[in-house]
Protein backbone atom coordinates (compact mmCIF):
# COMPACT_ATOMS: atom_id res chain seq x y z
CA UNK A 1 0.00 0.00 0.00
CA UNK A 2 1.47 3.62 -1.02
CA UNK A 3 -0.08 5.07 1.76
CA UNK A 4 1.95 2.78 3.89
CA UNK A 5 5.01 3.26 1.77
CA UNK A 6 5.48 7.04 2.45
CA UNK A 7 4.37 7.11 6.40
CA UNK A 8 7.05 4.70 6.27
CA UNK A 9 9.40 6.88 4.12
CA UNK A 10 8.45 9.91 6.58
CA UNK A 11 9.77 7.43 9.64
CA UNK A 12 12.74 6.76 8.33
CA UNK A 13 13.87 10.28 7.85
CA UNK A 14 13.00 11.07 11.08
CA UNK A 15 15.13 7.94 12.66
CA UNK A 16 17.92 9.91 10.19
CA UNK A 17 17.37 13.19 11.93
CA UNK A 18 17.44 11.97 15.02
CA UNK A 19 20.76 9.98 14.52
CA UNK A 20 22.34 13.40 13.27
CA UNK A 21 21.88 14.81 16.99
CA UNK A 22 25.56 14.28 17.25
CA UNK A 23 26.17 15.66 14.13
CA UNK A 24 28.77 12.70 13.42
CA UNK A 25 28.68 11.86 10.00
CA UNK A 26 28.12 8.11 10.56
CA UNK A 27 24.70 7.94 8.79
CA UNK A 28 23.05 9.36 5.75
CA UNK A 29 21.11 12.26 6.33
CA UNK A 30 17.81 13.36 4.00
CA UNK A 31 17.99 16.34 1.76
CA UNK A 32 15.35 18.83 0.38
CA UNK A 33 14.22 18.93 -2.66
CA UNK A 34 14.07 21.97 -4.39
CA UNK A 35 10.57 22.95 -3.05
CA UNK A 36 11.49 22.58 0.26
CA UNK A 37 9.87 18.90 0.83
CA UNK A 38 12.12 15.25 1.89
CA UNK A 39 9.70 13.50 -0.08
CA UNK A 40 9.75 13.70 -4.31
CA UNK A 41 6.67 11.72 -5.78
CA UNK A 42 6.60 10.92 -9.63
CA UNK A 43 4.40 8.83 -11.81
CA UNK A 44 6.09 5.58 -13.57
CA UNK A 45 4.33 2.23 -14.65
CA UNK A 46 0.95 3.77 -13.99
CA UNK A 47 1.52 3.90 -10.32
CA UNK A 48 2.81 6.90 -8.14
CA UNK A 49 6.36 6.33 -6.64
CA UNK A 50 8.18 8.23 -3.91
CA UNK A 51 12.10 8.68 -3.95
CA UNK A 52 14.32 10.76 -1.18
CA UNK A 53 17.60 11.85 -1.70
CA UNK A 54 20.52 11.05 1.16
CA UNK A 55 23.90 12.55 1.36
CA UNK A 56 26.87 10.34 0.54
CA UNK A 57 28.87 9.04 3.25
CA UNK A 58 32.60 8.07 2.23
CA UNK A 59 33.89 4.31 3.34
CA UNK A 60 34.83 0.68 1.96
CA UNK A 61 32.02 -1.91 2.47
CA UNK A 62 32.63 -4.64 5.13
CA UNK A 63 32.11 -7.26 2.74
CA UNK A 64 35.03 -5.31 0.63
CA UNK A 65 37.32 -4.80 3.48
CA UNK A 66 40.02 -7.27 5.30
CA UNK A 67 38.47 -8.43 7.89
CA UNK A 68 40.77 -8.60 11.25
CA UNK A 69 39.15 -9.34 15.08
CA UNK A 70 39.82 -5.62 15.80
CA UNK A 71 37.90 -4.34 13.04
CA UNK A 72 34.72 -6.46 14.32
CA UNK A 73 35.37 -5.06 17.49
CA UNK A 74 34.95 -1.38 16.22
CA UNK A 75 31.76 -2.86 14.55
CA UNK A 76 30.34 -4.53 17.93
CA UNK A 77 31.21 -1.41 19.52
CA UNK A 78 29.38 0.99 16.58
CA UNK A 79 26.17 -1.06 16.60
CA UNK A 80 25.56 -0.70 20.29
CA UNK A 81 27.10 3.32 20.14
CA UNK A 82 24.16 3.51 17.80
CA UNK A 83 21.58 1.46 19.58
CA UNK A 84 22.20 3.50 22.36
CA UNK A 85 21.51 6.68 20.17
CA UNK A 86 18.14 4.76 19.16
CA UNK A 87 17.31 3.77 22.76
CA UNK A 88 14.83 6.65 23.75
CA UNK A 89 13.36 7.10 20.20
CA UNK A 90 10.25 5.47 19.33
CA UNK A 91 7.71 5.78 15.95
CA UNK A 92 4.22 4.69 16.02
CA UNK A 93 4.49 3.93 12.30
CA UNK A 94 8.03 1.62 12.65
CA UNK A 95 6.03 -0.24 15.50
CA UNK A 96 2.90 -1.01 14.04
CA UNK A 97 4.96 -2.96 10.72
CA UNK A 98 5.35 -6.28 10.00
CA UNK A 99 8.27 -7.18 8.23
CA UNK A 100 9.35 -11.03 7.64
CA UNK A 101 12.90 -10.07 7.85
CA UNK A 102 12.64 -8.59 11.21
CA UNK A 103 13.53 -12.05 13.68
CA UNK A 104 10.55 -11.69 15.99
CA UNK A 105 9.07 -12.40 12.95
CA UNK A 106 10.70 -15.28 11.65
CA UNK A 107 7.84 -17.59 11.30
CA UNK A 108 6.51 -15.60 8.31
CA UNK A 109 8.81 -17.39 6.55
CA UNK A 110 7.69 -20.67 7.29
CA UNK A 111 5.80 -21.06 4.07
CA UNK A 112 9.08 -20.52 1.79
CA UNK A 113 10.74 -23.54 3.07
CA UNK A 114 8.91 -25.89 0.53
CA UNK A 115 10.60 -24.00 -2.39
CA UNK A 116 14.38 -25.24 -0.86
CA UNK A 117 14.78 -27.97 -3.60
CA UNK A 118 17.40 -30.19 -1.47
CA UNK A 119 15.87 -32.47 0.66
CA UNK A 120 19.02 -32.74 3.09
CA UNK A 121 19.01 -28.63 3.21
CA UNK A 122 15.38 -28.37 3.75
CA UNK A 123 15.64 -30.78 7.23
CA UNK A 124 18.61 -28.36 8.37
CA UNK A 125 16.30 -25.31 7.73
CA UNK A 126 12.96 -27.22 9.10
CA UNK A 127 15.36 -28.16 12.21
CA UNK A 128 15.68 -24.45 13.15
CA UNK A 129 12.42 -23.29 12.28
CA UNK A 130 11.35 -26.09 15.40
CA UNK A 131 14.44 -24.64 17.81
CA UNK A 132 13.18 -21.26 17.54
CA UNK A 133 9.68 -22.27 18.13
CA UNK A 134 11.00 -24.06 21.33
CA UNK A 135 13.63 -21.98 22.39
CA UNK A 136 13.26 -18.37 21.12
CA UNK A 137 9.88 -18.09 21.08
CA UNK A 138 8.61 -18.35 24.59
CA UNK A 139 11.05 -15.85 25.78
CA UNK A 140 10.36 -12.97 23.09
CA UNK A 141 8.32 -11.10 25.41
CA UNK A 142 10.82 -10.74 28.49
CA UNK A 143 13.15 -9.57 25.88
CA UNK A 144 14.37 -5.70 25.53
CA UNK A 145 12.69 -4.40 22.79
CA UNK A 146 13.63 -0.76 21.30
CA UNK A 147 14.07 0.84 17.64
CA UNK A 148 17.30 -0.95 15.71
CA UNK A 149 18.38 -0.65 12.65
CA UNK A 150 17.80 -4.48 11.95
CA UNK A 151 20.06 -5.24 8.78
CA UNK A 152 23.55 -4.43 9.60
CA UNK A 153 25.01 -6.34 6.69
CA UNK A 154 28.28 -6.63 5.54
CA UNK A 155 26.94 -4.29 2.22
CA UNK A 156 25.13 -1.56 4.74
CA UNK A 157 28.41 -1.06 7.08
CA UNK A 158 31.10 1.09 5.97
CA UNK A 159 34.76 1.01 6.61
CA UNK A 160 37.43 3.31 7.00
CA UNK A 161 41.14 2.90 8.46
CA UNK A 162 39.99 -0.27 9.36
CA UNK A 163 37.36 1.33 11.60
CA UNK A 164 33.67 0.45 11.12
CA UNK A 165 32.75 4.03 9.93
CA UNK A 166 29.46 4.15 9.09
CA UNK A 167 25.90 2.64 8.49
CA UNK A 168 23.33 2.98 5.28
CA UNK A 169 20.52 1.54 4.39
CA UNK A 170 17.43 2.20 6.79
CA UNK A 171 14.76 0.52 5.05
CA UNK A 172 14.79 -2.59 7.41
CA UNK A 173 14.54 -0.12 10.75
CA UNK A 174 12.36 -2.04 12.88
CA UNK A 175 10.76 -2.07 16.62
CA UNK A 176 12.33 -5.53 17.80
CA UNK A 177 14.60 -7.04 20.36
CA UNK A 178 17.44 -5.34 21.03
CA UNK A 179 19.75 -8.75 20.93
CA UNK A 180 18.39 -8.94 16.90
CA UNK A 181 20.30 -6.40 15.67
CA UNK A 182 23.94 -8.19 16.96
CA UNK A 183 22.44 -11.31 15.83
CA UNK A 184 21.66 -10.26 11.92
CA UNK A 185 25.02 -8.62 12.16
CA UNK A 186 27.02 -11.60 13.23
CA UNK A 187 25.21 -13.84 10.76
CA UNK A 188 26.86 -11.66 7.86
CA UNK A 189 30.18 -10.82 9.43
CA UNK A 190 30.89 -14.85 10.23
CA UNK A 191 28.97 -15.72 7.19
CA UNK A 192 32.28 -18.31 5.52
CA UNK A 193 34.76 -17.82 8.00
CA UNK A 194 36.31 -21.13 9.09
CA UNK A 195 36.12 -20.93 12.71
CA UNK A 196 32.90 -18.39 13.22
CA UNK A 197 32.70 -18.34 16.79
CA UNK A 198 35.97 -16.98 16.96
CA UNK A 199 34.79 -14.10 14.44
CA UNK A 200 31.41 -13.44 16.34
CA UNK A 201 33.52 -13.32 20.12
CA UNK A 202 35.09 -9.65 19.63
CA UNK A 203 31.83 -8.21 18.27
CA UNK A 204 29.45 -9.68 20.70
CA UNK A 205 32.12 -8.49 23.75
CA UNK A 206 32.77 -5.22 22.44
CA UNK A 207 28.60 -4.38 22.25
CA UNK A 208 28.60 -6.16 25.76
CA UNK A 209 31.24 -3.79 27.42
CA UNK A 210 28.30 -0.51 25.99
CA UNK A 211 24.71 -2.47 26.24
CA UNK A 212 25.47 -4.92 28.38
CA UNK A 213 23.71 -7.89 27.60
CA UNK A 214 21.04 -10.17 29.90
CA UNK A 215 21.89 -13.94 29.96
CA UNK A 216 18.69 -15.23 28.15
CA UNK A 217 19.99 -12.89 25.00
CA UNK A 218 23.13 -14.07 24.99
CA UNK A 219 21.65 -18.15 25.11
CA UNK A 220 19.16 -17.21 22.18
CA UNK A 221 22.17 -15.65 20.06
CA UNK A 222 22.66 -18.95 18.48
CA UNK A 223 19.24 -19.79 17.76
CA UNK A 224 18.49 -16.36 16.09
CA UNK A 225 21.86 -15.70 13.91
CA UNK A 226 20.81 -19.53 12.68
CA UNK A 227 17.26 -18.14 12.18
CA UNK A 228 18.05 -15.02 9.92
CA UNK A 229 20.47 -16.70 7.98
CA UNK A 230 17.05 -19.48 7.32
CA UNK A 231 15.49 -16.47 6.20
CA UNK A 232 17.70 -15.56 3.91
CA UNK A 233 17.57 -19.40 2.59
CA UNK A 234 14.01 -19.19 2.29
CA UNK A 235 13.75 -16.07 0.18
CA UNK A 236 16.12 -16.87 -1.85
CA UNK A 237 14.83 -19.90 -3.18
CA UNK A 238 11.56 -18.18 -3.31
CA UNK A 239 12.92 -15.95 -4.89
CA UNK A 240 14.45 -18.28 -7.27
CA UNK A 241 11.08 -19.83 -8.45
CA UNK A 242 9.88 -16.29 -9.95
CA UNK A 243 13.10 -15.01 -10.91
CA UNK A 244 15.94 -17.91 -11.96
CA UNK A 245 17.93 -15.90 -14.06
CA UNK A 246 19.12 -13.71 -10.87
CA UNK A 247 22.09 -14.80 -9.59
CA UNK A 248 21.90 -12.72 -6.49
Amino acid sequence: NEKNKVDFAHAENEVLFHLQKNKNNKFPVPVKNNNDELLTYFESENSIKTTRLLTFLEGEFLGDAKHTLQLFKSFGNFLAETDLELKDFQSYTIAARQNKWDLQHFLLNEKYIQYIKNPAERKIVEYFFLQYKQNVLPQLPAFRKQIIHGDANDWNVLTQNSTVSGLIDFGDVCFSQLINELAIAITYAILGKKNPVEWAIPIISAYHKIIQLEEQETDNLFWLIAARLCTSVCNSAFEKIKNPENEY
